[in-house]
């Protein structure tokens, strides 16, 4: 009878699909001998990875309708499986699928997974099925890291307050495109306070500089949220001062490329300016925040070529010194030479109280005043009067960009920028790019708040930015154009979100639209907002739309304002 019985099998087997045929190998029909059977191989792995789990299922083994059969899963890194130190789970099933959960394997992490059919009563276990790959995707509570939160030493991180966190793990990694990341070392921890827990707060210093790190957050053994960050470099000090120290005096003394760094404190320029003559310089808060080391300015003055300016980690204070404008080009001859200027950066740094504007360039010979790139970073800049001059007072200068980007307006003059004078030789590149900004109470009595360029050709980029509230309270525009563009002139407008921009006029109140000519617009919304020209806190709601109205999906506005 049990020879009848394998003849059947034999003639049968071509009737299987190819798949099964394939997969199974001669000792599995076992035509010829008396043995029993092996049973099935296993087919058709899938997988379908989640936060906390990841389901896989399979054809069942063959031949086993009426029996109860069970089967054996491996997990491993490794997916040939050829090292049992690389297994790290193995279960018992049996059902034609498994659950993998996050309290099994690691979440975001790949391994490998294959299923065996397990002997029954006298039949041999089946061979291994090929391995597939599965990931659980793991919970998300970790925050994207600001950028300013990233030190040469430390990084500041934050979460959603949940319960239950014990620790951060910073794995510092290394990573060659397109391959998987090569971990260095063992992972630092750093252990969660109840307090810590409670604020949804931690920074961890003893890091290394310029290393690229993934933090993860765990609630116990389990990975609850995943980063990936860069320190910053190492930066060498020309000389250090401290709160209260001269910084006239070490400004005068510096040399073109010195970098000098402010410890936390105060520092007073009283009626006087910070002349900067021919050369470039840095002025960087030590700490890293802008809060902790603040400068009372009268005016930085760059004068002739060469003459530029890096500052960073600063807060910024015009109030008490009257301050006319943050910086200030300038040249010899009664600003009649041309110059040449090396760059400006202002980065990670808290400016309010600026009479008149924060860069000034409309001086010099026509077409005299040259720079490559003026930009602003992840800064915040507040509480500047109505004037007659631009936020940013571009006229004349020959620039090929102007980058504004991770940054908050609020209150700061007039019109935003301003470059409208005629220029006989502008640069044919000159481009001015706005990402990620949130600009809010703006214009008052000038035309075209956000843009007045005319007669110089520009491009013009404006992405991912919250655009508020104009004119600022008691303004009245004499245009309904949001901005002017010159006639060669280009402005390019996506997955920006427009509220409550007005003309201002109680008896006509219109609203403010772009010009007919020259402006591309797409992606762009009108979602409310309860901002108002004196608001502050420019925080997005947690269910707002704009926390994914970007070109990426993220939120837009800038990113100070999404945790």
């Amino acid at each position: 009878m049990k020879k009848t019985f394998y003849k059947i099998l034999i003639i049968g087997t071509v009737l299987l699909t190819a798949n099964a045929v394939i997969s199974c190998n001669d000792d599995e029909f076992q035509s010829e001998s008396n043995d029993p059977m092996r049973m099935f191989t296993p087919l058709s792995l899938s997988a379908e990875n989640f936060e906390t789990e990841t389901k896989v299922t399979w054809s069942p083994s063959l031949y086993t309708n009426n029996i109860d059969e069970t089967y054996t899963t491996e997990v491993s890194s490794d997916s040939l499986f050829t090292n049992p130190k690389d297994i790290i789970l193995t279960k018992k099933t049996d059902s034609a699928g498994v659950v993998i959960t996050d309290q099994e394997i690691p979440v975001r992490k790949n391994f490998f997974i294959r299923v065996k059919t397990n002997a029954y009563e006298n039949r041999p276990e089946s061979h291994w099925s090929v391995s597939k790959r599965i990931k659980i995707i793991g919970i998300q509570i970790l925050h994207p890291i600001y950028d300013p939160n990233i030190l040469e030493n430390q990084a500041t991180v934050s979460w959603d307050v949940t319960a239950g966190v014990t620790e951060l793990r910073f794995q510092a990694y290394t990573q060659v495109s397109g391959q998987d990341p090569v971990y260095v070392s063992d992972p630092i921890i750093s252990q969660i306070t109840s307090s810590e827990a409670t604020a949804g707060l931690k920074t961890t210093k003893g890091l290394n500089p310029s290393t690229r790190y993934t933090v993860e957050i765990y609630k116990g053994n389990t990975s609850v949220g995943s980063q990936n960050f860069t320190t910053k470099s190492s930066t060498s000090y020309s000389v250090i001062a401290n709160s209260g120290d001269d910084l006239i005096t070490l400004i005068n003394n510096a040399k073109d490329g010195d970098i000098i760094g402010l410890n936390p404190g105060k520092y007073d320029s009283g009626d006087k300016l910070f002349a900067i003559n021919a050369k470039k310089i840095s002025l960087i808060g030590i700490s890293g925040n802008p809060e902790d080391t603040k400068v009372s300015f009268k005016e930085f003055t760059l004068n002739d070529t060469g003459a530029g300016l890096h500052l960073k980690n600063i807060e910024l204070d015009g109030s008490a010194n009257t301050a006319d404008y943050l910086i200030n080009l300038t040249s010899s001859s009664s600003n009649g030479a041309k110059a040449n200027f090396a760059n400006v950066l202002i980065e990670n740094c808290i400016v309010s109280s600026v009479k008149t504007s924060a860069f000034r360039a409309n001086r010099g010979p026509n077409s005299g005043y040259v720079m490559d790139k003026f930009e602003i970073k992840h800064s915040f800049f507040k509480n500047f009067p109505a004037s007659s001059y631009g936020f940013l007072h571009l006229d004349k200068l020959v620039f090929n960009e102007v980058n504004i980007e991770n940054s908050t307006f609020t209150e700061v003059g007039d019109l935003f920028i301003r470059y409208r004078e005629s220029i006989t030789t502008p640069s044919a590149n000159a481009t001015i790019n706005v990402n990620n900004c949130t600009i809010n109470s703006f214009g008052q009595s000038s035309s075209f708040p956000l843009l007045d360029n005319n007669n110089v050709p520009i491009k013009a980029n404006f992405t991912n930015n919250i655009i508020a509230n104009s004119p600022r309270v008691g303004g009245s525009l004499s245009s309904n154009n949001l901005i002017r563009l010159a006639t060669s002139s280009t402005a390019v407008f996506t997955f920006n979100n427009f509220y409550n921009l007005t003309n201002g006029k109680a008896a006509d109140l219109q609203k403010l639209v772009f010009p007919t000519g020259g402006v591309t617009s797409t992606n762009n919304q009108d979602n409310a907002l309860n901002w108002t020209n004196t608001t502050i806190d420019f925080t997005l709601p947690v269910n707002s739309p704009l926390r994914t109205a970007s070109s990426t999906g993220a939120a837009i506005g800038d990113p100070r304002w999404w945790n």
